[in-house]
């Protein structure tokens, strides 16, 4: 007679009931956590790379043409080094660094990652936040980007910089911390 479940085999779901288990155990019974699901994932708005990139093309069209110029005599390795340094430092390394600079929303805290050699995470749960804002200047509102604050109770700011689709984030952010009607940008009317 075979047993069933069959030798070796494992509930694919059994490690998760455990952790549930001893979460409930650990922290006086009750409901278990609630799960954390990603809302969103964002970076800075994107604006920030156009110029970057135009000199990136401008580079290489210098170095192309330099490589071109190595057949007639001329200072011509000189400018293709210094458009390759130009691309580096100016075309490259802010793409780098806008790529690595990343925005995580869940269901249950808000994120911040950066850094190209040493990263940085900074992290707010949303059931600490007491208030959402978000501010933007003229150009911000050309392109409908904008910075989003969120204080915690003990007083510190959290800031999301230059954050595409703003005001909807800033909805978004609002209903996940429990603010939907409390700090809104326009004054409420009364009745």
């Amino acid at each position: 007679m075979t047993q069933f479940p069959p030798a070796g085999w494992s509930d694919p779901n059994q490690q998760q009931r455990l952790q549930s288990q001893q979460h409930v155990a650990n922290h006086g019974g009750g409901q278990p956590a609630r799960p954390e699901f990603r809302v969103a994932a964002m970076r800075q708005h994107a604006r920030r790379v156009i110029l970057p990139s135009l000199i990136l093309i401008a580079a290489a069209a210098v170095i192309g043409y330099s490589f071109r110029g190595l057949r007639e005599p001329g200072d011509w390795v000189t400018w293709a080094v210094i458009a390759g340094i130009v691309a580096v430092l100016f075309g490259i390394a802010p793409i780098v660094a806008w790529l690595r600079h990343r925005y995580e929303i869940t269901t249950v805290r808000t994120m911040s990652r950066r850094g190209l050699i040493r990263s940085v995470k900074r992290e707010i749960a949303h059931h600490q936040v007491v208030k959402v804002e978000m501010q933007r200047n003229p150009w911000q509102a050309i392109f409908g980007s904008g910075t989003i604050y969120l204080t915690a109770v003990n007083g510190r700011v959290f800031d999301l910089k230059d954050v595409p689709n703003a005001v909807t984030v800033t909805q978004a952010l609002r209903e996940l911390t429990g603010n939907v009607n409390r700090h809104t940008d326009e004054p409420e009317q009364a009745e």
